[in-house]
């Protein structure tokens, strides 16, 4: 194997395309810009902030679409899990109401970033229509339910 492994080295074409991405992709720390009191939360502040909450003991779960895309210029400390759900590919993996109970019910310090951008913005690109458009729910009153009194 190792014959064979240096013989295709030598037929081979130097390609760094995917070094290249990478650096292209690259997002430097900078300081989130001021907004105003009432403006829309900007994508990249947000990403910044949560940049600098990683650490060796966090693990990010990235959704198919928007966030995914900007997972992949997190830069991970050392032991930081990851986590994305390109493996099947669909809209994602949607983490339901039993999760969150059960993250509140074994204790997680669980910190949940929800885009609520009113539907599914990358099939919009792909194929827009009114099934794309999901109702609002009160997410901080399902949270509230959940827990119903008990602990935090």
């Amino acid at each position: 194997m190792n014959d064979f492994l240096k013989a295709l080295a030598k037929r081979l074409k130097h390609n760094n395309v995917a070094y290249e991405n990478y650096h292209r992709i690259f997002v430097p720390d900078g300081t989130p810009l001021k907004s105003a009191s009432k403006e829309p939360l900007r994508v990249n502040v947000m990403f910044q902030h949560i940049q600098k909450m990683l650490s060796s003991e966090t693990t990010v779960i990235a959704e198919t679409g928007d966030s995914w895309f900007n997972c992949q210029k997190l830069k991970l400390p050392e032991g930081c899990g990851y986590e994305f759900q390109m493996q099947y590919g669909s809209i994602g993996w949607s983490v339901t109401a039993q999760d969150v109970s059960t993250m509140m019910r074994c204790g997680q310090k669980t910190i949940i970033f929800l885009i609520n951008n009113g539907g599914y913005t990358i099939e919009v690109e792909i194929h827009d229509g009114p099934y794309n458009v999901i109702k609002n729910w009160n997410y901080t009153g399902l949270v509230d339910a959940i827990h119903n009194g008990e602990g935090k």
